[in-house]
């Protein structure tokens, strides 16, 4: 009785070759990892965020500290730095207003704000 013409430890060298196709693809492409130190906020709302700032949990009196580079147009998203310990967020529209407020936020990586 004859064979196809191939041996059985060719079959199993192909066999090897195809199960390892995936892990090579797998590490050949590229995927982006959000750095774990920053915020992400989200404007979903229909008005531009002029600014974001910021107060100290444990001085909610003091001014306002604006944190530079954060208008946000609609449907925008920026990355911000995580900033220290517990803090009052305000996302302000372009007459001052408060288009957000986020009270006794405690910053994690990997957090995220949207804005409606």
């Amino acid at each position: 009785m004859q064979g196809s013409g191939r041996s059985a430890g060719s079959a199993r060298g192909w066999a090897s070759v195809v199960a390892l196709v995936p892990f090579v693809l797998g590490a050949c492409a590229t995927q982006y990892v959000r750095p774990s130190n920053v915020m992400v906020i989200q404007n979903q709302g229909p008005s531009t965020i002029q600014s974001l700032a910021w107060t100290s949990c444990d001085i909610p009196s003091e001014t306002l500290r604006t944190l530079p580079g954060s208008t946000i147009e609609p449907g925008q998203r920026i990355e911000i730095p995580l900033l220290p310990g517990c803090v009052n967020l305000f996302a302000l529209d372009s007459q001052g207003g408060h288009a957000g407020e986020q009270y006794d936020l405690q910053m994690q990586p990997g957090i995220t704000w949207r804005i409606q």
